[in-house]
């Protein structure tokens, strides 16, 4: 039977965990080739011991990629310690300002610690500054684990700390990158701090 053309081949994810050994990750790929697989995706995972985005990190990078081309497979890098891609393994999230947001309300009185709030009492909602017994009042809140990535400034940040790193470091057997489902806070109303701005000069 003639051989299937590696660009037919599957593209696996392959997990990257504990503490990567460089050698033991080329011989990985020798098997793969060895055994039918057309390239790989490297992953990040849970139980990663090796520094992420580290230079060993990026020493792997490059050796398992360079023997890919001498294979004739294809590899790519996943951009993200984990998901969803944007957060730089935590590492964008140590400033609160990169953190997703969201929005949550009551209706009351009113609460000065609100983000904003609007007296329902009329025939539209007026927004007030000051007491009000019929008040919506709409708070903003942070998410834990994700990175606000409807505001552009974020988004810059998690390119340049992480495909950026990528090309500095001469990685240009790298066919491209898998983004894994990058997204705004979805258990509540999303927000960003640039979307009032966007609304009044749109």
């Amino acid at each position: 039977m003639k051989e299937v053309e590696k660009i037919y081949r599957c593209i696996p994810f392959w997990s990257w965990n504990d503490e990567l050994d460089e050698q033991g990750l080329v011989d990985q790929v020798e098997w793969m080739n060895d055994n039918g697989v057309g390239g790989f995706f490297m992953h990040a995972r849970g139980g990663l011991k090796t520094e992420y985005l580290g230079e060993k990190w990026f020493s792997c990078i490059k050796a398992c990629s360079e023997k890919a081309e001498e294979l004739g497979m294809e590899a790519y890098a996943y951009d993200e310690n984990g998901w969803p891609s944007g957060f730089v393994g935590g590492k964008l999230l140590d400033d609160i300002e990169n953190h997703d947001r969201y929005l949550t309300y009551n209706i009351g009185a009113y609460d000065e610690k609100a983000l904003v709030s609007y007296d329902m009492s009329g025939a539209a909602l007026r927004r007030v500054t000051s007491p009000c017994e019929n008040c919506l009042n709409v708070y903003q809140h942070y998410a834990a684990s994700t990175a606000d990535i409807l505001n552009p400034e974020v988004v810059d940040k998690f390119i340049a700390m992480t495909h950026e790193e990528y090309k500095k470091r001469d990685t240009y057997n790298l066919k491209g990158f898998f983004t894994d489902e990058p997204q705004y806070y979805r258990w509540g109303t999303p927000y960003t701090k640039v979307l009032a701005p966007y609304f009044e000069k749109e």
